[in-house]
């Protein structure tokens, strides 16, 4: 066999020739079966050609295979990124929005201490008011006579209640509406400043229908005065004293209405009962 294979290579053909696989005689053209051995002839060209396009098939799909791989590692680095990107978002979303809750001053539960000293120097004033000791007892009886037509002034309860659920309404808003943007900010502290102001003129309306002249007078040059104060500091909260250019900056109304807030508070407890 070796030595058929030696004559091949000598003689140089540049055409692939068969040989037997047994005695490894070489064939003829045509040749199928081996005349020395009888064994069967394998086409050697033909194995070389099915070797090549099983080679050729297996690179294409090793290609296909890579450019698949990589494909579908950028999607998923892509969505990773997308999705880090998004959560980061809705984090500073959430960070930017507990910041804007925090530097609210109309969230911040409002100190009954003032309120119940401003009781206080109702009642120290109304005993400096009064007459001897022999006539507090009268003085008590007609105090309450006066009260019960003064209806009023006995909706303490009642507006206590609306103040509780306004604040509440508040911190509800709050939550279904910042977002972290400073012109949703503006929008909210404005619309409570209007519903706290609503309520206030409510509360000044009874209490002014419920006094006296005398009394009557001085509800309203206090209530001058805090309106004045109420101005100043909403603009000093904007570090500025233009207000028409303080009414776009949402500390303006977050002064506001906490003002406005507190005043309520104060005629509650001053007032009613």
């Amino acid at each position: 066999m070796i030595r058929y294979i030696f004559d091949y290579i000598k003689e140089g053909s540049d055409e692939m020739t068969d040989f037997c696989p047994n005695c490894g005689k070489k064939a003829d053209d045509g040749e199928k079966v081996c005349p020395v051995c009888g064994g069967k002839i394998t086409s050697i060209s033909q194995d070389n050609d099915d070797n090549k396009k099983e080679s050729g098939k297996n690179r294409i799909n090793l290609f296909r295979n890579i450019i698949i791989g990589a494909v579908l590692i950028f999607a998923l680095f892509v969505s990773c990124t997308v999705a880090a990107r998004y959560f980061n978002a809705g984090k500073n979303i959430a960070n930017t929005v507990n910041t804007q809750k925090s530097e609210l001053k109309i969230l911040k539960k409002p100190s009954e201490k003032q309120y119940e000293a401003s009781e206080e120097s109702a009642v120290d004033n109304d005993d400096e008011k009064g007459n001897d000791p022999e006539g507090k007892e009268d003085k008590e009886t007609k105090d309450e006579i006066k009260n019960s037509e003064n209806l009023g002034l006995r909706k303490k309860d009642e507006y206590m209640s609306l103040m509780s659920k306004l604040d509440k309404e508040s911190r509800e808003l709050a939550d279904a509406e910042l977002n972290g943007n400073q012109e949703k900010l503006l929008d909210y502290t404005s619309k409570i400043y209007k519903k706290y102001d609503t309520l206030l003129n409510m509360i000044y309306s009874d209490i002014s229908v419920a006094l006296e002249n005398g009394e009557l007078e001085e509800l309203k040059q206090d209530e001058l005065e805090w309106i004045n104060k109420k101005d100043e500091m909403a603009s000093y909260a904007v570090g500025s004293e233009d207000t028409s250019e303080s009414d776009e900056n949402w500390a303006y109304f977050d002064s506001l209405a906490t003002s406005t807030k507190d005043r309520c508070y104060y005629l509650i407890h001053k007032y009613m009962h």
